[in-house]
């Protein structure tokens, strides 16, 4: 079981947060082959929930399984045992085909390095999740330029990720992750690749994200201070063959 406090001290982590949950997770367990033989366990939670609108940070020693975590709530992976349900619908019970179409409405990644496609520009990489969601070509482009003009990167927008900052990168990163307007953002060392000032920027931005559009946001960071989340989660390494990041 996880640990969870607030900003205002200790609290029961089976209680979490009194919104309306965004994110629940039932007795999940979720392993990998080890090259050995067996299996490695990445990661055991017994229950988290968290609510909408709220920021909530994972923290923990590398394989803890913060970044496994992320995956598995975003349908990318599957869990071994137990239940997943986001906004009320439970993952499990998705085939791949539905779990792709409802990944694409409800839910954004924003991945450690920002991870754009290198060939395309920074409106492209925008447009692109808006083509995967079976947006016509004029609502992708009309939508991509209104939010890199909004998370301050419209002079980018014809440019590769190779002639943009690690800031830039991020926040056209960011665009593409709300292009479909999710009400739940995963995010995984958001900050790790930014200086201070960049940081500062892009924490400020997704506490004014939840405050105006009750976006949800679930961070796996090492850094939860930066981020002045509304809970913070300790996740322990899983007991078992090994660990797993």
């Amino acid at each position: 079981m996880p640990t969870s406090f607030d900003k205002g001290g200790p609290e029961d982590p089976k209680s979490g947060d009194s919104r309306e949950p965004m994110v629940e997770i039932e007795a999940v367990r979720r392993s990998f082959s080890s090259p050995g033989g067996g299996r490695i366990v990445a990661l055991e939670l017994s229950r988290l929930a968290v609510g909408r609108g709220e920021i909530c940070a994972l923290v923990g020693p590398n394989g803890a399984g913060k970044s496994t975590l992320l995956h598995l709530v975003a349908g990318l992976l599957r869990p071994d045992t137990g239940v997943i349900k986001v906004g009320g619908v439970s993952l499990n019970a998705l085939r791949e085909a539905e779990l792709d179409r409802f990944r694409a409405h409800n839910v954004g990644v924003l991945l450690q390095g920002a991870q754009l496609m290198d060939c395309l520009t920074a409106e492209e990489n925008v447009m692109a999740a808006l083509h995967f969601a079976g947006k016509g070509r004029s609502e992708q482009r009309a939508r991509a330029r209104s939010l890199l003009e909004e998370h301050g990167v419209a002079h980018r927008a014809r440019h590769l990720p190779s002639a943009m900052s690690g800031g830039e990168r991020q926040r056209v990163a960011l665009a593409r992750a709300l292009a479909n307007r999710p009400p739940l953002l995963l995010a995984d060392e958001p900050l790790a690749s930014l200086d201070s000032e960049g940081a500062q920027a892009l924490a400020a931005l997704f506490a004014s994200l939840t405050r105006q559009q009750g976006l949800t946001l679930l961070v796996a960071t090492h850094h939860p201070q930066r981020l002045q989340p509304d809970r913070v989660v300790q996740l322990r390494a899983a007991q078992g063959l090994g660990s797993a990041a």
